[in-house]
């Protein structure tokens, strides 16, 4: 992946690597070798550089209610399957080891598995396996690699032996390639012993704060799972410049030709008057080192860029902000957290982060799915909240 700075659309796509390849094995050897890789992405009209976009991350996943795997190389002498298993933070044991493609499943399969269905399925994120052998199965074996690099059998070094590699289908939203090195210690580092394409299934790791590398209010963002991978989603798009001690516009520079009232000029975040002369400020101000009339607990207090002086104390835009159930700060504003989020096909937008529709992963006991995909309370059916109270979970109307 590279990094993206989009101004509209404010998504930067974390990045792997600046170099001319994203990974290597610890013996140095860059990945993958040879062009295996490559020419299957270019014969697919994928926009994939197999060595720069090559990626071990995400290592687990969250499931779509339906998820489609096909077979697309085998160039391996071993036979090996492939399989899931419930993400615990533990190793499975192999009885924890789901196979759905077989051994002898052959270039061009291609097999619907709906995990969340599964009675096997413990809920939240899952991880894939490799078995590697002459009909690799989870019962007959030589080795299992994991999605989960930790646990592999050649993983006691702090630095383990890499045998999975992820790329983002460009062509494809919410898909990914795996490919799979299937000997102790890389091989051959080919990582097309076994590759599969994969659709209907995300990233995990979504929903943490993080810095959109852009500035100003449109430096801070949500981590978002977008097109199958992680994404920092920006909280605020760009706007015209206010006097407020932010930098509203996100060009670097805050109150850059912020407009006041007529009489007053923009200074330390506060449309305030100049100091006129032996007459000073008006009653309440004093004349500051910049020839401003501000408040005297604000004369001798320079705040840093995106705060502004109240009333003693350098505060920023949401401090101290509460807002209305259902609305976040954003920039001093409360506003519907959604509003600058586009998910993906299939999912929608709940408390700012894109989650699967409710059709695919059910609501919590005690709500209903709706046809816009989002769970509602089934106690507040049919009751109506006057304005500026909210449905709890018992039914009640709550001040908001």
């Amino acid at each position: 992946m590279t990094l993206h700075r989009a101004l509209v659309t404010t998504v930067a796509v974390l990045a792997l690597s600046a170099d001319a390849w994203a990974l290597s094995q610890p013996d140095g050897t860059p990945i993958p070798a040879g062009s295996g890789l490559q020419s299957l992405f270019d014969a697919r009209g994928e926009a994939i550089d197999a060595l720069a976009d090559a990626a071990i991350l995400p290592q687990t996943f969250v499931p779509g209610c339906d998820l489609n795997f096909e077979v697309i190389a085998r160039n391996a002498g071993y036979k090996n399957s492939f399989g899931w298993y419930n993400a615990t933070g533990s190793k499975p044991e192999p009885s924890e080891l789901n196979e759905f493609l077989k051994c002898d499943d052959a270039v061009g399969t291609v097999r619907t598995l709906s995990i969340r269905s599964d009675p096997r399925y413990a809920g939240g994120e899952v991880g894939f396996y490799q078995a590697v052998g002459a009909c690799g199965t989870v019962s007959d074996h030589l080795y299992v690699f994991y999605s989960e690099p930790r646990y592999n059998p050649d993983a006691q070094l702090e630095n383990p032996f890499i045998h999975l590699l992820i790329y983002n289908s460009t062509a494809v939203p919410r898909a990914f390639y795996f490919g799979w090195e299937d000997l102790i210690s890389g091989g051959d580092n080919d990582f097309d012993d076994l590759t599969t394409f994969v659709t209907g299934i995300t990233c995990s790791g979504g929903g943490g704060a993080c810095d959109t590398g852009l500035e100003g209010v449109c430096a801070s963002g949500t981590v978002q799972c977008q097109s199958g991978g992680l994404a920092c989603v920006g909280h605020v798009q760009p706007s015209p410049e206010t006097c407020d001690g932010l930098d509203n516009d996100c060009n670097g520079i805050a109150d850059e030709g912020a407009e006041c009232p007529a009489g007053q000029v923009c200074d330390l975040g506060a449309c305030v008057r100049r100091c006129a002369g032996e007459l000073g400020c008006r009653s309440g101000f004093v004349c500051n080192a910049n020839g401003m009339c501000v408040e005297p607990a604000c004369a001798q207090l320079e705040c840093p860029s995106g705060t502004r002086c109240v009333d003693g104390q350098c505060k920023g835009p949401c401090d101290g902000v509460v807002c209305p159930h259902g609305l976040s700060c954003r920039a001093g504003a409360c506003v519907d957290p959604c509003l600058t989020i586009t998910c993906d096909e299939g999912q929608v937008c709940a408390d700012g982060l894109c989650t699967d529709r409710c059709q695919c992963t059910g609501c919590p006991s005690g709500q209903s799915c709706h046809a816009d995909g989002r769970c509602s309370i089934d106690a507040c059916a049919g009751s109506a909240c006057p304005p500026g109270t909210w449905c709890d979970e018992s039914g009640s109307c709550r001040d908001a």
